[in-house]
Protein backbone atom coordinates (compact mmCIF):
# COMPACT_ATOMS: atom_id res chain seq x y z
CA UNK A 1 0.00 0.00 0.00
CA UNK A 2 2.67 2.34 0.69
CA UNK A 3 4.86 1.74 -2.59
CA UNK A 4 1.05 1.88 -4.37
CA UNK A 5 1.06 5.56 -2.19
CA UNK A 6 4.55 6.64 -3.78
CA UNK A 7 3.49 5.81 -7.08
CA UNK A 8 0.24 7.72 -7.12
CA UNK A 9 1.69 10.89 -5.61
CA UNK A 10 4.12 11.06 -8.09
CA UNK A 11 1.96 11.81 -10.78
CA UNK A 12 -0.43 14.36 -11.79
CA UNK A 13 -3.08 12.79 -9.60
CA UNK A 14 -1.31 15.22 -6.62
CA UNK A 15 -2.67 17.88 -8.32
CA UNK A 16 -6.28 16.68 -8.85
CA UNK A 17 -7.00 15.75 -5.12
CA UNK A 18 -8.86 18.80 -4.57
CA UNK A 19 -11.82 18.52 -7.07
CA UNK A 20 -14.20 15.65 -8.25
CA UNK A 21 -11.91 14.85 -10.93
CA UNK A 22 -10.09 13.24 -8.33
CA UNK A 23 -12.80 10.26 -8.27
CA UNK A 24 -12.96 10.17 -12.00
CA UNK A 25 -9.11 8.89 -11.97
CA UNK A 26 -9.43 6.96 -9.38
CA UNK A 27 -11.89 5.66 -10.99
CA UNK A 28 -10.20 5.30 -14.34
CA UNK A 29 -6.79 3.42 -12.58
CA UNK A 30 -8.82 1.17 -10.89
CA UNK A 31 -10.25 -0.16 -14.13
CA UNK A 32 -7.22 -0.18 -15.68
CA UNK A 33 -5.17 -2.44 -13.14
CA UNK A 34 -7.96 -4.37 -13.27
CA UNK A 35 -8.20 -5.49 -16.84
CA UNK A 36 -4.47 -5.23 -17.69
CA UNK A 37 -3.25 -7.51 -14.58
CA UNK A 38 -5.37 -10.81 -13.02
CA UNK A 39 -5.72 -10.73 -9.42
CA UNK A 40 -2.62 -12.92 -8.87
CA UNK A 41 -0.35 -10.50 -10.58
CA UNK A 42 -1.78 -7.28 -8.67
CA UNK A 43 1.88 -6.26 -6.82
CA UNK A 44 3.10 -3.30 -7.29
CA UNK A 45 6.52 -4.18 -8.10
CA UNK A 46 5.11 -6.54 -11.08
CA UNK A 47 3.35 -3.75 -12.63
CA UNK A 48 4.66 -1.99 -15.61
CA UNK A 49 5.46 1.92 -13.70
CA UNK A 50 5.89 3.75 -17.37
CA UNK A 51 2.66 2.01 -18.59
CA UNK A 52 0.73 3.25 -15.29
CA UNK A 53 2.07 6.74 -15.53
CA UNK A 54 1.46 7.02 -19.29
CA UNK A 55 -1.95 6.20 -18.81
CA UNK A 56 -2.62 8.71 -15.53
CA UNK A 57 -0.83 11.51 -17.82
CA UNK A 58 -3.13 10.97 -20.38
CA UNK A 59 -6.09 11.09 -18.31
CA UNK A 60 -5.28 13.69 -16.22
CA UNK A 61 -4.65 15.93 -18.63
CA UNK A 62 -8.15 14.93 -20.77
CA UNK A 63 -9.91 15.75 -16.98
CA UNK A 64 -8.51 18.99 -16.51
CA UNK A 65 -9.39 19.98 -19.91
CA UNK A 66 -12.49 19.66 -19.62
CA UNK A 67 -13.07 20.50 -16.03
CA UNK A 68 -10.93 24.23 -15.91
CA UNK A 69 -12.49 27.46 -15.53
CA UNK A 70 -13.36 29.40 -18.98
CA UNK A 71 -12.99 33.01 -17.27
CA UNK A 72 -9.76 32.57 -16.22
CA UNK A 73 -6.04 32.68 -18.29
CA UNK A 74 -2.86 30.50 -17.83
CA UNK A 75 -2.29 32.54 -15.18
CA UNK A 76 -5.39 32.15 -13.02
CA UNK A 77 -6.57 35.93 -13.55
CA UNK A 78 -9.97 37.50 -14.99
CA UNK A 79 -10.42 37.06 -18.86
CA UNK A 80 -13.65 37.01 -21.15
CA UNK A 81 -14.20 34.18 -23.31
CA UNK A 82 -13.03 34.96 -27.24
CA UNK A 83 -16.08 33.69 -28.76
CA UNK A 84 -14.54 35.47 -32.20
CA UNK A 85 -13.70 32.17 -33.77
CA UNK A 86 -17.69 30.60 -32.97
CA UNK A 87 -20.40 30.21 -35.75
CA UNK A 88 -23.77 32.16 -34.72
CA UNK A 89 -26.65 29.47 -33.66
CA UNK A 90 -30.21 29.88 -32.02
CA UNK A 91 -29.49 29.82 -28.38
CA UNK A 92 -32.50 29.87 -25.80
CA UNK A 93 -32.50 29.08 -21.98
CA UNK A 94 -35.39 29.58 -19.34
CA UNK A 95 -34.84 30.17 -15.29
CA UNK A 96 -37.03 30.10 -12.44
CA UNK A 97 -37.01 31.75 -9.46
CA UNK A 98 -39.65 30.87 -6.66
CA UNK A 99 -41.05 33.80 -3.86
CA UNK A 100 -42.46 33.09 -0.98
CA UNK A 101 -45.25 35.77 0.31
CA UNK A 102 -46.99 34.20 3.56
CA UNK A 103 -50.64 34.29 3.84
CA UNK A 104 -50.92 37.66 4.55
CA UNK A 105 -49.62 38.93 1.08
CA UNK A 106 -51.18 36.10 -0.07
CA UNK A 107 -54.95 36.83 0.76
CA UNK A 108 -54.38 39.86 -1.32
CA UNK A 109 -54.21 37.69 -4.70
CA UNK A 110 -57.40 38.81 -7.13
CA UNK A 111 -57.57 37.76 -9.88
CA UNK A 112 -54.17 36.67 -10.49
CA UNK A 113 -52.83 40.06 -9.38
CA UNK A 114 -51.66 41.28 -6.05
CA UNK A 115 -52.43 45.48 -6.11
CA UNK A 116 -50.41 47.85 -3.94
CA UNK A 117 -50.09 51.45 -3.83
CA UNK A 118 -47.40 51.56 -5.83
CA UNK A 119 -48.65 49.67 -8.82
CA UNK A 120 -49.72 46.10 -9.77
CA UNK A 121 -47.16 43.31 -8.52
CA UNK A 122 -46.55 41.23 -11.31
CA UNK A 123 -47.21 43.20 -14.30
CA UNK A 124 -44.37 45.64 -12.98
CA UNK A 125 -42.06 42.25 -11.55
CA UNK A 126 -42.23 41.24 -15.58
CA UNK A 127 -41.38 44.41 -16.73
CA UNK A 128 -37.93 44.83 -14.69
CA UNK A 129 -37.17 41.53 -15.31
CA UNK A 130 -37.00 42.29 -19.41
CA UNK A 131 -35.18 45.22 -18.34
CA UNK A 132 -32.63 43.92 -16.32
CA UNK A 133 -31.83 40.97 -19.04
CA UNK A 134 -30.94 43.05 -21.56
CA UNK A 135 -28.16 44.67 -19.36
CA UNK A 136 -26.65 41.71 -17.96
CA UNK A 137 -23.80 42.50 -19.67
CA UNK A 138 -23.19 45.02 -17.87
CA UNK A 139 -23.76 43.56 -14.56
CA UNK A 140 -21.92 40.64 -14.93
CA UNK A 141 -18.41 41.26 -15.73
CA UNK A 142 -17.22 38.55 -18.01
CA UNK A 143 -20.71 37.77 -19.46
CA UNK A 144 -20.88 39.25 -23.52
CA UNK A 145 -23.07 41.74 -24.32
CA UNK A 146 -25.79 40.55 -26.49
CA UNK A 147 -28.74 41.96 -27.81
CA UNK A 148 -31.60 39.25 -27.23
CA UNK A 149 -34.19 38.25 -29.93
CA UNK A 150 -36.71 37.93 -27.76
CA UNK A 151 -37.44 37.77 -23.84
CA UNK A 152 -40.73 36.62 -21.90
CA UNK A 153 -41.37 36.53 -18.19
CA UNK A 154 -44.81 34.31 -16.77
CA UNK A 155 -45.58 34.54 -13.47
CA UNK A 156 -47.74 32.49 -11.90
CA UNK A 157 -48.92 30.60 -8.30
CA UNK A 158 -48.42 27.10 -7.48
CA UNK A 159 -50.35 25.13 -5.78
CA UNK A 160 -47.96 25.51 -2.48
CA UNK A 161 -49.21 29.29 -3.00
CA UNK A 162 -45.60 30.23 -4.27
CA UNK A 163 -44.90 32.96 -6.74
CA UNK A 164 -43.39 31.13 -9.84
CA UNK A 165 -41.47 33.55 -11.95
CA UNK A 166 -40.19 32.14 -15.70
CA UNK A 167 -37.84 33.68 -17.69
CA UNK A 168 -37.29 32.53 -21.17
CA UNK A 169 -35.09 34.41 -23.84
CA UNK A 170 -33.89 33.29 -26.84
CA UNK A 171 -31.06 35.17 -29.39
CA UNK A 172 -29.48 33.93 -33.01
CA UNK A 173 -25.93 34.32 -31.39
CA UNK A 174 -22.08 32.79 -30.89
CA UNK A 175 -22.92 32.54 -27.35
CA UNK A 176 -25.54 31.46 -24.72
CA UNK A 177 -28.55 33.06 -22.66
CA UNK A 178 -28.89 31.63 -19.71
CA UNK A 179 -27.21 34.24 -17.82
CA UNK A 180 -30.02 36.53 -19.26
CA UNK A 181 -32.44 34.11 -17.96
CA UNK A 182 -31.27 33.60 -14.88
CA UNK A 183 -31.07 37.76 -14.43
CA UNK A 184 -34.82 38.33 -15.46
CA UNK A 185 -36.16 36.00 -13.19
CA UNK A 186 -33.84 37.09 -10.09
CA UNK A 187 -34.74 40.73 -10.61
CA UNK A 188 -38.36 40.07 -11.07
CA UNK A 189 -38.05 38.10 -8.30
CA UNK A 190 -36.76 41.03 -5.94
CA UNK A 191 -39.23 43.16 -7.91
CA UNK A 192 -42.24 41.44 -6.04
CA UNK A 193 -40.28 41.58 -2.72
CA UNK A 194 -39.63 45.68 -3.18
CA UNK A 195 -43.39 45.90 -4.38
CA UNK A 196 -44.99 43.87 -1.66
CA UNK A 197 -42.50 44.39 1.60
CA UNK A 198 -44.78 46.97 2.72
CA UNK A 199 -46.90 44.53 3.92
CA UNK A 200 -44.65 42.11 5.42
CA UNK A 201 -40.85 41.27 5.42
CA UNK A 202 -41.41 37.79 6.17
CA UNK A 203 -41.08 37.01 1.98
CA UNK A 204 -38.39 34.87 1.11
CA UNK A 205 -36.63 34.60 -2.05
CA UNK A 206 -36.53 30.84 -2.17
CA UNK A 207 -34.32 29.56 -5.19
CA UNK A 208 -33.61 30.92 -8.84
CA UNK A 209 -32.17 28.11 -11.12
CA UNK A 210 -31.47 27.41 -14.60
CA UNK A 211 -34.32 24.61 -16.05
CA UNK A 212 -33.39 24.56 -19.60
CA UNK A 213 -30.69 25.78 -22.08
CA UNK A 214 -30.72 24.61 -25.74
CA UNK A 215 -27.78 25.29 -28.56
CA UNK A 216 -24.05 25.77 -28.09
CA UNK A 217 -21.58 23.15 -27.28
CA UNK A 218 -24.54 20.80 -25.27
CA UNK A 219 -28.43 21.35 -24.21
CA UNK A 220 -29.43 21.06 -20.88
CA UNK A 221 -33.30 20.27 -19.33
CA UNK A 222 -33.22 19.89 -15.40
CA UNK A 223 -35.25 16.96 -14.74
Amino acid sequence: MAKNNALLSSTPLGQLQTCESFIIARFVIKRFVIRNYPPAKIHIHKINRSRILDKLNIWSSFINMKKQFTHLDTSGNPSMVNVGHKIPTQRSAKARSIVWLGDEIMDRLENDEIHTKKGPVFQIAIIAGVMAAKKTGELIPLCHPIGMDNCQIDIHINEKREVVIDCTASVFSKTGVEMEALTGASLAALTVYDMCKAFSHDIIIKETKLMEKKGGKRDFTRT
